[in-house]
């Protein structure tokens, strides 16, 4: 077996290929494919560290096809890291070194992206940092952690297909500041903090009884496109996207084009969902495409429940719930693995009676401590209208877009002894039609085990986090000073294609693009296949020095929303515009990191990111951030089919 290895360091030897599988097997500790609230403790199996030395986690992770209960009867053929979905949950302090082994026995090449982790240009996982892992390939991943936050890891050639087939896992880095906020009663404990992986898939049916429409119209379902929540449920998703009857008989190959001769899938398959680059002509299938039947948390489908947010009704019977007491804090770590789906998350009381004290719904309200990096200074209630922008959920609410990540915490309320509350998601208007049209669906239970008196846990908007006292530690600012410009690279000795504007625009014609560019090869790589190191730059390709601070502009020209994620860097949002009057509609009037920016129709997004350099590897302290950083929206068909782009950071 072959191990690329891309710096001098020790690593073990190499594994013929029986003992890799068994050994990974048993590096994932907690048995069973994890559920939405396993053993009631709504915890994810994790990575273990074969690594003794300080400071440094070790691992082996394997791309396998393994059969997953996904619940309520469904068993499913998934694309899974070390046989489970979600993959084993990687726990990590900032600073530490990470070694990654990883093996695929796919049959299709793979790679794996560490979203959002601030990490070693070679180490990304993309296209255009290294080449894709063959069957029966191996890499080895190494890199350092410098930031905290909820991370999470998954494919990054032709990724589509793979993430909507269960190819996805959660890395978590500890916020240094957490223990004293724990200790002061600011925050949750471990014990009440619970890990929620979200993502939805399509699962095949015997031949003949796949479904015509995603979401068939149903007078008794409950959509939130209704003025009190109710049904009836007009049918979705929006946009003609292909139905499982379409994907699950007239299956598409991995690069989306129809497999010749047809030959249907057969029930528990996992269909394939991105379309090729050349769909819409003659004999490829249409570009459309649409979220998945059955919404995933942890791997498993959550209980149903009847009724609607404003009305709970009665759950499904033997249900899975987390198990809670009144007056208690509880840490909800929430992360997005869908490949287009946005999750609007709200949390309700057991009946539609209010039961927060001040409120006049029945709402609990979910308050945002942190996510993508790190814990916040001070604690926020999003939704509503934040400056003069209408978020399109309501406050107290949460939304989730593609990747993104949070980190919540609400406070059990007074209810009875045996009580459920439940954590719903609701259609959000993300498309250019408005609604995606998707059902409203529970997404986490949680039963009241245990009533006392008076609340033990208090928790506002306002309150300090990273400002408290006790640790005084707040997020730095990247907002002030004149910014950088980007480099001319046609003044570069030869000239290399790029575009030195610092205005990047979405847009949408006949395919999603970057100013009516698309960059398909970035996603699909070269064909046919070439070494990664022969893939050329674009007319849209950004360049920039290691060390400069740039502010950029991602202006939204389309009628969707596009969760836009750079590669490499965090960033710190400066404020939203309103593209058609250039007025300011939203200033981040805070200070937070992120890597996954939700971008409301026709508008545009200021951000600034700082080009730190990091090490290049575990003996060289520089270096490791010069190279090719992607950027793209990541609804991933959109990226594939051409809205994708690079920043090229140089010495």
């Amino acid at each position: 077996m072959k191990w690329r290895r891309r710096q001098k360091l020790i690593y073990l030897a190499p594994l013929v290929l029986s003992v890799t599988i068994l050994l990974a097997a048993i590096l994932t500790l907690g048995g069973s494919p994890p559920q939405a609230a396993d053993d009631s403790k709504g915890n994810l199996p994790t990575a273990f560290n074969v690594s003794h030395a300080k400071n440094t986690f070790e691992t082996f992770l394997v791309a396998m096809e393994a059969q997953v209960d996904l619940g309520n009867g469904v068993v499913a053929t998934a694309f899974t890291f070390n046989g489970i979905v979600p993959g084993p949950t990687i726990n990590l302090k900032v600073g530490d070194k990470v070694v990654v082994h990883f093996t695929n026995h796919l049959s299709i090449p793979m790679s794996i992206h560490w979203h959002g982790v601030e990490l070693t240009n070679r180490s990304d996982g993309t296209g255009i940092t290294q080449d894709p892992v063959p069957t029966g390939g191996t890499y080895v991943y190494d890199f350092i952690v410098p930031r905290p936050g909820i991370f999470f890891f998954h494919s990054r050639i032709r990724p589509t297909n793979p993430e909507f087939k269960g190819f996805y896992g959660m890395l978590i880095v500890e916020d240094p500041t957490a223990k004293k906020l724990i200790e002061k009663k600011v925050l949750p404990d471990k014990e009440h903090t619970k890990l929620l992986v979200l993502g939805d898939t399509t699962v095949c049916k015997t031949q003949g009884s796949n479904d015509t429409a995603t979401f068939p119209a149903d007078p008794n379902v409950p959509w939130a496109g209704n003025a009190n929540g109710a049904g009836p449920f007009p049918g979705g998703p929006a946009g003609n996207p292909p139905s499982p009857k379409d994907l699950c008989e007239t299956p598409r190959d991995e690069h989306g084009h129809f497999v010749n001769p047809v030959v249907a899938l057969p029930a528990g398959a996992i269909p394939n969902i991105q379309p090729s680059t050349n769909c819409g002509s003659a004999g490829e299938p249409t570009c459309p495409v649409g979220e998945g039947q059955l919404v995933k948390v942890n791997g498993r489908v959550p209980t149903a429940r009847g009724g609607r947010p404003e009305d709970p009704g009665a759950l499904a019977a033997n249900p899975r719930v987390i198990n809670v007491k009144t007056g208690e804090g509880i840490r909800l770590q929430v992360g997005s693995a869908a490949t287009i789906r946005y999750f609007r998350l709200r949390l309700t009381c057991p009946t539609s009676a209010p039961c927060v004290p001040g409120r006049v719904d029945n709402m609990i309200p979910l308050y945002r401590v942190g996510g993508q990096g790190g814990l916040l200074d001070n604690v926020r209630l999003e939704g509503g209208t934040q400056g003069t922008l209408n978020t399109d959920y309501l406050e107290g609410e949460i939304l989730i877009p593609v990747a993104a990540r949070e980190d919540l915490v609400f406070v059990v309320p007074q209810v009875g002894l045996g009580d459920v509350l439940t954590l719903w998601t609701l259609d959000f208007k993300r498309t250019g039609q408005g609604f995606a049209k998707l059902p409203t669906v529970p997404v986490a239970h949680f039963k009241i085990v245990e009533v006392k008196d008076h609340p033990k846990f208090a928790i506002n908007a306002g309150d300090p986090l990273r400002t408290h006292p006790a640790v005084n530690s707040p997020i730095a600012s990247i907002k002030g000073g004149a910014p950088d410009a980007l480099l001319d690279s046609s003044l570069f000795q030869p000239p290399q294609p790029g575009n030195p504007s610092s205005t990047i625009r979405l847009t949408a014609g006949v395919k999603p693009s970057i100013n009516d560019d698309t960059n398909f090869i970035f996603d699909e790589g070269p064909t046919p296949p070439t070494p990664y190191t022969d893939v050329p730059h674009v007319a849209e390709s950004r360049w920039a020095a290691v060390g400069d601070l740039l502010e950029l502009t991602i202006f939204n020209d389309t009628n969707a929303h596009h969760p836009w994620h750079p590669h490499g860097f965090s960033i710190q949002p400066v404020k939203i515009i309103d593209a058609a009057t250039s007025t300011t509609v939203l200033t981040f009037g805070y200070n937070e990191f992120v890597d996954v920016a939700d971008l409301p129709p026709h508008s545009k997004l200021v951000y600034r990111v700082l080009l730190e350099d990091r090490p290049f590897s575990f003996i060289s302290p520089t270096g490791g951030a010069v190279g090719r950083w992607a950027m793209h929206c990541h609804i991933f068909f959109h990226a594939a089919l051409g809205m994708i782009t690079e920043l090229v950071a140089t010495q």
